[in-house]
């Protein structure tokens, strides 16, 4: 593909029985919410991020109302590609 090109990546994360991770967004400033980004020196750049859409619950031990991913969640990251990194082996 060619620098400029854009792709869209999907990413699926599985989260253990019992556990889950905040929703993006999570609904409450207490919280960081889930989201998804590129390491650094990548060679390409994240346009955008969407994630799905939950209802808010209170957790256990009651308190505020927030959003949560649990078991199965699919989020889509949109990117543009640069210009790949110069090779060690062939300048």
């Amino acid at each position: 593909m060619a620098a400029g090109s854009e792709i869209e990546v999907k990413v699926t994360i599985t989260i253990k029985p019992g556990w889950h991770i905040y929703a993006n967004p999570a609904g409450s400033e207490n919280v960081n919410p889930t989201t998804l980004a590129l390491a650094p020196g990548q060679p390409a750049t994240l346009i955008k991020a969407t994630y799905p859409a939950v209802p808010a619950r209170a957790l256990t031990g009651g308190g505020e109302e927030v959003s949560i991913y649990e078991g199965k969640v699919t989020m889509t990251a949109r990117a543009r590609l640069g210009k790949p990194a110069k090779s060690l082996h062939n300048p």
